[in-house]
């Protein structure tokens, strides 16, 4: 697995190729060709802290995305 770097990201895409891929993908999960599982919410008291985990996977593509944040 590679992880992109912000900067990375931004060099390689342009706006316009964006929301075309979103209009895409929601098209796809509208028609049941998309899968999106339930966000994992992981509270860490002990630091006061959290983590979001979101995933997607568009049938018949050979890739998904996982978006981890914390706080």
């Amino acid at each position: 697995m590679r992880i992109r770097s912000r900067e990375e990201v931004a060099r390689a895409l342009d706006m316009p190729s964006c929301v075309e891929a979103v209009e895409r993908a929601f098209a796809a999960y509208a028609t049941g060709r998309a899968e999106l599982p339930g966000i994992i919410h992981l509270e860490v008291p002990e630091s006061g802290g959290e983590i979001h985990v979101k995933a997607g996977h568009l049938h018949g593509e050979p890739y998904y995305a996982v978006k981890v944040a914390s706080g």
